[in-house]
């Protein structure tokens, strides 16, 4: 796979790489689980990211009423990794996680207590 930077490009490399195998994107690709590629083509993979975490917090969160201890483990040894390895290789995923974090305060942390939690200072 070959990423092109430039549109102007992808007439003369489709014309060098016609018969190499090598696919062209213009847009964007997953990388080593990161992605790289246009700011058009990495807002829409980390949009599509955080939904999916968002997915996981809630069923985490609904399987906490009954296995709370489970739901904790599958959070700290999984899902926290996971995004902790994507805010360190893309920049702007930190900025677009308000969601998730307010979807652990207000709806994981009270499964995992089985009561309403009220956090200790405010976040900035």
């Amino acid at each position: 796979c070959l990423i092109l930077k430039n549109y102007s490009d992808h007439e003369r490399a489709l014309s060098i790489f016609q018969e190499s195998g090598i696919k062209l994107k213009l847009t964007g690709q997953r990388h080593l689980g990161a992605v790289i590629g246009s700011q058009e083509f990495k807002d829409e993979y980390m949009s599509k990211l955080i939904d999916d975490w968002k997915i996981m917090i809630k069923s985490l969160s609904d399987f906490a009423q009954t296995q709370p201890h489970a739901s904790y483990s599958a959070f700290i040894l999984g899902v926290r990794h996971k995004m902790t390895y994507f805010m360190r290789t893309m920049e702007e995923l930190g900025e677009k996680l308000t969601e998730v974090d307010k979807l652990i305060d207000e709806k994981l942390i009270p499964a995992l207590f089985g009561c309403p939690v009220s956090p200790l200072e405010p976040r900035s």
